[in-house]
């Protein structure tokens, strides 16, 4: 009889969780993460086209200053992807994106500058909004 009234009380002072416990959490734990992962997938989306339309920016500006400093310059020949060596590649830095149909009129600069998620047109300096990619 003893060693039974030792064994109970050894159970009561067992400490740890029950399965039940456990299972609960782990509900709960997915629970939120059902909710919270769709809303911080919008997140990334918004970081993303604003960091296209600050690339879009500063390829404005190195355009700018590139054809401040002179005027003959054929800003067109900056179409196509990041080149190191030419001189919009050395004052923007690497940038992922792609630059296609540049106009230059009269230091009015165009162009539109595409990444594989979102596209943004620049028009007479001005960079308009990323707009969103659609896949075909």
């Amino acid at each position: 009889m003893n060693t039974l009234i030792k064994r109970s009380r050894k159970l009561k002072t067992r400490k740890g969780f029950t399965l039940i416990e456990l299972i609960v959490v782990i509900v709960v734990i997915g629970i939120l993460a059902a909710i919270a992962i769709p809303r911080l997938a919008g997140f990334t989306d918004t970081a993303k086209s604003a960091a296209v339309e600050a690339d879009a920016k500063t390829i404005t500006t190195s355009m700018s200053a590139l054809y401040a400093e002179d005027q003959t310059i054929d800003l067109t020949t900056f179409a196509g992807t990041y080149d190191a060596t030419d001189a919009l590649g050395k004052l923007t830095g690497p940038f992922s994106g792609t630059i296609s149909n540049v106009t230059n009129s009269s230091g009015s600069i165009g162009f539109t500058y595409a990444t594989d998620k979102f596209t943004v047109t620049v028009a007479d300096g001005t960079v308009g909004k990323a707009t969103a990619v659609v896949a075909p």
